[in-house]
């Protein structure tokens, strides 16, 4: 049963990265994105595809829930714990690193697969920084975040809903209510129907998570709680998996990995634009130390931009809101600190600031935002 049961995660994940890699390759649809077009240029459709993404991930996962159909209240966002000095010391290291190493988790996946050099470097220093706070020298002090700002609630429950002491539903149509009402209100505005696409597929994609894991691969015989999309914890399985042979509870996050990179990567090539592109020499430094910065902040959070920023807050976890906001904080911290630098010559002084690296043309459009 056991093998019948990881064959149809195995490919359900699979396909739910192909699709992820493809879909972001071609849209360059990148949460780190929010925040630099926002604070560089006031443009917004990067905003508004994310919120297309909330809006489904949240009213999607309430469906679920309430019908039934996947007890999401099970998943490790909601398990009633509430880690929060680390989630708020590593959502914003998250997101400072995110910034320095040129795009959040998803682009620099997704760059890898198309021949970016420097994303692979990121992506590289970023397994190690979050095998390293896994299972490594930074275990210990991620232990210690998580026993010194904690809470744990009563009811095992740590969702929005318990803390407000309402039904689930009144958050989920209160936030998916103010999301819908937002984008109406700006429907005229900073609106690109290919990153509203890819918001709504990148959304659609935690639901099919969540149906694989907590419905259509569930198994009686296995004790094994629904999850859905997230790359942080994934990325050190895999770095383990592939230098020690240790196999992971679960091989859903592997599988949406590999998919991911597959994805990128043959969408990259179909469409004639997968090149092998070298790091600017002047940004090795920066990729490195961003990319250990993103590893290591996404592990003491309890998940990265997709993990917390989304799945975990389509749960309405409280810990994954904290980790939202912080991650969301920690962009603009990075994204004023390379401003800085760059008007001062400090540091790290870049020809302009931007969040993607991009050689496909001789200017990158306000979509194109993640910095060589």
């Amino acid at each position: 049963m056991d093998n019948e049961f990881n064959m149809v995660i195995v490919s359900g994940a699979l396909i739910i990265g192909l699709i992820f890699g493809a879909v972001i390759q071609r849209s360059r649809f990148c949460m780190a994105a929010v925040v630099s077009n926002m604070v560089l240029m006031g443009d917004r459709r990067h905003l508004h595809a994310w919120m297309v993404t909330m809006l489904i991930a949240i009213a999607g996962g309430f469906i679920l829930e309430f019908s039934g159909l996947v007890d999401i209240s099970l998943s490790s966002y909601r398990d009633g714990h509430i880690n929060v000095a680390g989630t708020l010391f590593g959502g914003m290291l998250f997101g400072i690193g995110a910034i320095f190493a040129g795009g959040c988790i998803g682009r620099v996946l997704t760059q890898t697969g198309e021949g970016n050099l420097g994303a692979l470097l990121a992506l590289l220093t970023l397994a190690f920084g979050a095998t390293a706070s896994y299972v490594g020298f930074i275990e210990p002090m991620r232990l210690w975040m998580d026993q010194l700002v904690s809470y744990q609630a009563s009811s095992g429950d740590a969702s929005l809903s318990t803390l407000l002491n309402v039904p689930l539903w009144v958050p989920a149509t209160v936030i998916s209510s103010l999301i819908a009402l937002y984008l109406y209100r700006h429907r005229h505005h900073d609106i690109s129907p290919r990153l509203l696409f890819a918001g709504a597929v990148v959304g659609l994609l935690v639901l099919a998570g969540w149906l694989l894991t907590g419905w259509i691969g569930a198994d009686e015989f296995t004790d094994m709680a629904p999850h859905s999309v997230t790359f942080s914890g994934p990325i050190a399985s895999s770095a383990l998996l592939l230098s020690i042979g240790n196999m992971p509870a679960s091989l859903f996050g592997v599988s949406l990995v590999v998919g991911t990179l597959l994805g990128s990567f043959l969408s990259a090539v179909l469409t004639r634009t997968f090149r092998i592109t070298p790091p600017n020499p002047t940004s090795i430094g920066r990729i490195l130390v961003g990319g250990f910065m993103m590893g290591t902040g996404a592990i003491c959070a309890g998940g990265c931009n997709i993990g917390q920023g989304v799945t975990g807050f389509s749960t309405l976890s409280v810990e994954s809101i904290f980790a939202v906001v912080a991650i969301f904080s920690g962009m603009y911290v990075g994204v004023k600190w390379l401003q800085f630098s760059e008007n001062h010559g400090y540091l790290w002084k870049m020809p302009r600031l931007r969040l993607h690296q991009s050689r496909q043309g001789p200017q990158p459009d306000a979509e194109q935002v993640v910095a060589s």
